[in-house]
């Protein structure tokens, strides 16, 4: 795994490119993982009833960097991975370490950090009319002014859902609930009513991955990493 993990650095984030030839090979490292009681049974079982092999791999390979990066930051300590009411990862550790984890067709990223995080990636493939029609007038008119309407249309798409993640409050909350607006050359989020949170976003792999904290940051402050 190629990591780099420092004191001074708040924000952590590792991505994947999945190869689904590798589906047997991460079986074996989930059976592993169990068997360290890195994650739950449940989890385990979970994981193999999916049939998909995109999604099973998805699925693997966050828990995967999930427990590497663990142990790399906190040595000789014991990690457990499993997961809240909404799907949200949860980690039984030392660090009081948040996660936040994502993935879309063949990407899959995990967000570390100490404060609360939410993370979103998504592959701006086309703009799709049913979720534009929630946006509000402010952020039509920023996707149909852009210089690449898909493009920035899924940027803001994953603004919101990364706020909710952070959040924790899922999408049953409804994404016309967050405005996007553009303060200073930052992206903050007007959450029902009140501006509460930073966004990050950037280009990953023709990806868009978009991070949100409710704290002001600079950009050194992100280190993103491909896992290997």
């Amino acid at each position: 795994m190629n990591t780099k993990t420092s004191s001074n650095t708040n924000i952590q984030v590792f991505y994947h490119i999945l190869e689904m030839q590798q589906d047997i090979e991460r079986i074996h490292d989930l059976e592993v993982m169990l068997h360290r009681q890195q994650i739950t049974k449940l989890d385990y079982t979970s994981i193999l009833d999916i049939k998909n092999v995109r999604h099973r791999l998805q699925k693997i390979y966050a828990r995967i960097m999930i427990v590497s990066y663990m142990h790399k930051a906190f040595p000789n300590s014991e990690v457990c991975y499993t997961h809240g009411n909404l799907g949200e990862p949860l980690i039984f550790g030392p660090g009081n370490m948040q996660v936040s984890v994502s993935h879309s067709n063949n990407i899959v990223a995990v967000a570390f950090s100490q404060v609360d995080i939410g993370l979103d990636i998504e592959e701006p493939t086309r703009l799709l009319p049913g979720v534009f029609s929630n946006y509000t007038k402010y952020e039509k008119n920023d996707v149909l002014n852009s210089n690449d309407i898909v493009y920035e249309f899924m940027r803001l798409w994953t603004c919101k859902e990364a706020l909710l993640k952070k959040e924790k409050v899922g999408l049953k909350h409804g994404l016309q609930n967050s405005e996007i607006k553009i303060l200073d050359t930052r992206t903050a989020i007007n959450y029902r009513g009140t501006i509460k949170t930073i966004i990050y976003s950037q280009k990953i792999e023709n990806y868009c991955l978009s991070l949100a904290l409710d704290y002001d940051f600079a950009s050194q402050d992100i280190i993103i990493s491909k896992y290997i």
